[in-house]
């Protein structure tokens, strides 16, 4: 059985092959939600410190935001190219 085309995963068994594929998903879902959806802070509630470890900033799980449909500016459906 020839490994030599498996060098990368023979090196290094810790590697995400499909790391490049989630991360490029994941920006066409937010590129797809963001101009649809309006994220606000919940009104009345507090901002809530950030807290920083190690280079990753930690959001609080208890913060609550708002999620709203907003008026679309530009149709996405029936787009054309030109």
């Amino acid at each position: 059985m020839d490994l030599s085309g498996l060098s990368i995963c023979v090196t290094n068994p810790y590697i995400l092959l499909g790391r490049f594929l989630a991360s490029n998903l994941i920006k066409v879902i937010l590129c797809y939600l963001l101009p649809k959806y309006d994220i606000v802070h919940e009104p009345g509630t507090p901002r809530f410190p950030r807290v920083e470890r190690e280079n990753n900033i930690i959001v609080d799980p208890r913060h609550q935001v708002r999620i709203t449909r907003s008026k679309e500016e530009l149709d996405l459906q029936n787009l054309k190219a030109a």
